[in-house]
């Protein structure tokens, strides 16, 4: 597993996301059973103390934004890395 490094602050960070959220490109399981808690910290932020879903949410979001962007660019060369063999 790679990790990465944010480089810019959780404000930021979510309000990169929330660009993709408002174009409904982010899609969520409307009967989560977290989806309250997630909808509150969401609601509360940045003012809410716990802000780790909020967090995880906008850093997942940029993941898959470079994923596609990297997997659906034509100058895409396959330099990504198999993660299991069929």
């Amino acid at each position: 597993m790679q990790g990465l490094t944010p480089k810019l602050s959780k404000e930021d960070r979510m309000a990169k996301a929330m660009v993709l959220v408002e174009q409904g490109k982010v899609y969520l399981p409307a009967d989560a059973p977290w989806m309250k808690c997630l909808i509150a910290e969401l609601g509360a932020f940045p003012a809410v103390q716990n802000d780790d879903q909020v967090d995880a949410l906008s850093q997942a979001i940029e993941f898959f934004r470079m994923l596609l962007k990297r997997r659906f660019n034509p100058h895409y060369r396959g330099g990504g890395r198999v993660l299991s063999k069929w």
